[in-house]
């Protein structure tokens, strides 16, 4: 005989039911009365579909009392006791009695009395049916319910297994041993914000997995440009020296060696190539020759073509002393080739206009008499190394406050 249901896990409304303490136990005739949906239907689906719920989803615990006076725990579907359990409920009628007027086997109320009780009569049965639809859905869906929470439990230990890989390093919470699938759920729960954009995540992850760098010293020069000498250059070409040429020296090359000689022969009266003398009035046509306007005009493109070498050779070494890029935190690597390629591309350019301007203050220093209208046209007058400044003194901030950043992240 069954004394006592002690306790019901989940079974339709019954969640976690336990026996009442003051609630007498069953004797051999039992009256179980209460208002429509407080269980009665429920309780006696719950013995009569017992013995076919082979996973035991319902959680069901009843005491047993036998003839001999001893007791026992039924808590299995494969428990003797289910053979002698008869349950006689609507479901019991509707599956072994037929009716002449109906074509299936569900049998219709003898008779029911009063509208509102009809109305009832049909909320019931429309409730009944959608139970007993849950009822069959409830297996399929608990087992469901089993297969996401292996997933997710899986889920999470690969989470935390992967997080302590990439940042256990930093030690505190995500030291190994430490943190685990349940600080990943806990995390979850407690919910999470994504604040951050992927740019910011993948910094702050490759500062985690970092090591401390030395601070790299500022560059010296970041601006370069020859703009300046490039204008000038424009009015030089555009200039003519005044004086009274001689026609033997016509030639630029025979100009410049005469020039030269003028100077070594300032104090002789004889020439040191042939030994010829040298007349007052041939000083004075060479004076003529090469009068003050010429020699202006020839210091000028000189101290021009000095200053543009020194311009290109300066943006040439600055370039070649730029840090490697293996000396930045990684985080900055990227950006600091990128810039780094971005400015040697100029620099090449830079360079080659710094040629083509040499070739025209040459042409220039050949052709010192006459003057020209052309335009000189130049790719690239200027080169910055603004970018790389900027992702330097960037490193330089993170390895000054490196273990504190480092945790932060």
């Amino acid at each position: 005989m069954i004394t006592k249901i002690k306790h019901v896990r989940d079974f339709r409304s019954f969640n976690g039911w336990v026996w009442p303490h003051d609630l007498p136990l069953f004797r051999h005739v039992n009256l179980v009365y209460g208002i429509n949906g407080t269980g009665k239907s429920t309780l006696a689906s719950l013995l009569q579909q017992a013995a076919l719920d082979q996973d035991w989803s319902s959680g069901l615990e009843i005491d047993v009392t036998a003839a001999s006076g001893s007791s026992r725990v039924v808590s299995t579907a494969s428990d003797p006791l289910w053979r002698d359990v008869r349950v006689f409920n609507r479901k019991y009628v509707e599956a072994n009695l037929q009716f002449e007027e109906q074509a299936g086997s569900t049998a219709a109320p003898l008779l029911v009395l009063g509208e509102q009780r009809v109305e009832a009569e049909i909320e019931r049965t429309r409730i009944d049916k959608r139970l007993a639809d849950i009822a069959e859905q409830l297996p399929v869906l608990k087992k469901e319910q089993k297969s996401i929470r292996t997933q997710l439990e899986t889920l999470a230990t690969d989470r935390a297994r992967l997080i302590v890989q990439e940042i256990g390093a930093v030690g505190g919470r995500y030291a190994p041993r430490s943190y685990n699938a349940t600080k990943v759920r806990q995390s979850v729960k407690s919910g999470i914000e994504a604040s951050s954009t992927q740019a910011d995540i993948t910094k702050e992850l490759s500062l985690a997995r970092s090591s401390s760098k030395p601070e790299i010293g500022a560059l010296i020069a970041t601006q370069f440009s020859f703009a300046e000498i490039a204008r000038q250059a424009q009015e030089a070409i555009r200039e003519s020296a005044v004086s009274n040429a001689l026609a033997d020296l016509q030639d630029p090359a025979h100009s410049r060696w005469a020039q030269d000689g003028v100077e070594l022969h300032k104090d002789r009266d004889t020439c040191i190539f042939c030994a010829s003398d040298i007349s007052p009035e041939r000083r004075q046509a060479l004076a003529e020759h090469f009068d003050t306007s010429l020699l202006r005009l020839q210091n000028k493109i000189a101290s021009l073509q000095r200053e543009l070498d020194q311009k290109g050779l300066a943006a040439k070494q600055a370039v070649a002393a730029l840090p490697r890029s293996g000396d930045l935190f990684e985080m900055h690597k990227e950006g600091y080739e990128g810039a780094v390629e971005q400015i040697r591309a100029v620099l090449k350019r830079y360079l080659a206009s710094v040629d083509a301007l040499a070739a025209v203050l040459e042409k220039k220093h050949e052709s010192l008499l006459t003057s020209s209208s052309d335009v000189i046209s130049l790719d690239v007058t200027d080169l910055s190394l603004a970018d790389v400044s900027l992702i330097i003194t960037q490193h330089n901030a993170t390895a000054s406050d490196f273990e504190k950043q480092r945790v932060a992240a």
